[in-house]
């Protein structure tokens, strides 16, 4: 029986990255889960533990709602993107998606997401240069002023 299904991610408070995707039925019930005390330690578990030492918790973002048949794409779909934004390093494995379904999903979406993501990425730092210099500028700009 086909279920609905979230795809989410465990977000770090310290850096706002995603260090973690999981799918549930229930995401929050699972969220929980994670971080019991029995069980064994699990990196999730170790950086959560780390967390709460220091008064903090993970956040919780709901990523995408699927269901149960497409659930395993979809979270390798999304780790891969984080890992191509240097972020999901909690999750263990990063396998193709099975195309159980190719009628249903393109067999290139997940290169196609991975070089986006990467394309992202590369203007975030050309962004983040050309802020710098347009600082430089106003900064430039404002001496010439009060002289």
């Amino acid at each position: 029986m086909i279920k609905p299904c979230t795809i989410y991610g465990l977000v770090d408070p310290r850096t706002d990255s995603v260090r973690y995707v999981g799918s549930s039925i229930h995401p929050r019930y699972r969220y929980g889960q994670h971080f019991e005390p029995k069980g064994r330690d699990t990196p999730v578990k170790v950086w959560g533990m780390d967390l709460a030492g220091s008064g903090m918790m993970p956040g919780l973002i709901m990523l995408e709602e699927t269901d149960t048949e497409n659930r395993e794409f979809r979270e390798r779909h999304w780790i891969a993107y984080y890992r191509a934004l240097k972020q999901a390093d909690l999750n263990q494995h990063l396998s193709p998606p099975s195309y159980h379904h190719t009628d249903k999903i393109p067999q290139g979406e997940l290169v196609k997401t991975v070089k986006l993501c990467y394309q992202i990425q590369r203007l975030q730092a050309e962004n983040t240069v050309l802020r710098a210099e347009i600082t430089k500028l106003h900064n430039l700009q404002n001496a010439t002023k009060s002289t």
